[in-house]
């Protein structure tokens, strides 16, 4: 036999026969992730549902609308109930064109604002468009200015070196143009020795040469043996 004796808790806190008031005697998180997942379904079916026929019965929404309107205008303060009944006491056809009336007012609002967004859409669209072209040619213009400050800084290094170079050839000086300065001033010297010297004394002497001769030879000589850089 089946021992009774242990008590059984049960799995949840409601009987199953019990008559079902809503979501009231739930507790969610008793239930199991099967059912957990059947009550999301059942949810989004009974909004949807609900949804669907509110979008097929905007006379509703329009009745909604008017009895804020008549209240927000009345503004009553103990009598709301009987505002809202002398509302719904006026003549059916009366209600419907209130509703007619509110129904085309909003299609035309809902159109407006259908042509604002789709217009709004079509502008952010052009204008992330319009925007990224504009990246591309600042970042194109960026580059081609960076490419020419470059060429101009190396056309400037390239002009500074042969500046450069061209002072440094010209403050250097050869060893021959040294050596031909120091001829040049002992030819001049040899000349005015010649010149100081009489032609007296010199056939005194006896010495019949021709002292010019012989410093351009003598200066031909130590020009040849100059090496020249």
């Amino acid at each position: 036999m089946v021992d009774d004796s242990m008590d059984i808790e049960p799995f949840m806190e409601f009987h199953p026969c019990n008559i079902p008031h809503g979501m009231k005697d739930y507790i969610l998180k008793d239930l199991t992730s099967a059912q957990q997942i059947k009550l999301n379904v059942r949810k989004r079916e009974q909004i949807r549902t609900d949804q669907q026929y509110l979008s097929e019965h905007p006379e509703i929404r329009g009745l909604i609308v008017m009895i804020l309107r008549l209240l927000m205008k009345k503004k009553p303060k103990y009598d709301i109930y009987e505002v809202i009944g002398q509302y719904f006491t006026k003549p059916s056809v009366d209600l419907k064109q209130d509703v007619y009336n509110y129904l085309d007012e909003r299609s035309k609002v809902l159109a407006v604002n259908s042509t604002i967004i789709a217009v709004q859409e079509r502008k952010e669209s052009l204008g992330a468009s319009v925007l990224t072209a504009i990246d591309e040619e600042e970042q194109k213009e960026e580059n081609l200015e960076t490419l020419v400050e470059d060429e101009e800084m190396e056309e400037k290094e390239e002009e500074h070196l042969i500046r450069w170079e061209k002072e440094e050839l010209s403050d250097e000086v050869s060893a021959h143009m040294i050596c031909e300065e120091v001829v040049n001033e002992l030819v001049n010297n040899v000349f005015d020795e010649v010149d100081d010297i009489s032609m007296g004394s010199i056939a005194s002497i006896g010495f019949p040469v021709d002292y010019e001769d012989h410093a351009m030879v003598s200066v031909r000589s130590s020009e040849e043996s100059i090496p020249s850089n």
